[in-house]
């Protein structure tokens, strides 16, 4: 157990708190953090859609934590693209605060795309993420710009 040595002031309070570090990767999974789409506009337009073949038009984000929202750094993800999809990098590890980042090319066929991201070792499972790659250039209907304006 860590001591704590010091005095931060007197309008400070010393306090102790416990937290279960988990052993291994086994509990742990992945939280999707971005794309910030899932942020603005209306909830119905919120439809992750590419060009076949082509990549998304943003990068992807993910942080791997436990059941109590604990992030865990170094730890390995296994990234894998549905079709011929591609993602970039495949394999990671995440970084010190626990961040993984990607990212997806859709497969050459119109039609439902999937990403699925595993903590390599886990008992949870992976987080799946779903697109629909389209044969005509995509229209982004969810970038309102009056949010930008000032």
């Amino acid at each position: 157990m860590a001591e704590i040595v010091g005095d931060a002031g007197p309008e400070f309070e010393t306090a102790r708190s416990f937290i279960q570090v988990q052993p291994g990767t086994a509990a742990l999974s992945t939280e999707r953090l971005l794309p910030l789409e899932a942020l603005f506009g209306d909830p119905s337009e919120r439809l992750m859609t590419g060009e076949v073949g082509r990549p998304m038009p943003f990068g992807f984000l993910v942080q791997v934590i436990d059941d109590n929202a604990l992030y865990y750094g170094g730890v390995p993800l296994k990234i894998t693209a549905s079709g011929d999809g591609v993602v970039e990098p495949a394999e990671q590890d995440a970084d010190q605060f626990g961040f993984g980042a990607f990212s997806w090319t859709l497969a050459t066929t119109p039609g439902k795309n999937t990403v699925t991201i595993e903590v390599v070792g886990s008992e949870k499972p992976p987080l799946v993420l779903e697109a629909t790659g389209v044969s005509q250039p995509v229209r982004q209907r969810n970038v309102r710009r009056d949010y930008f304006r000032q």
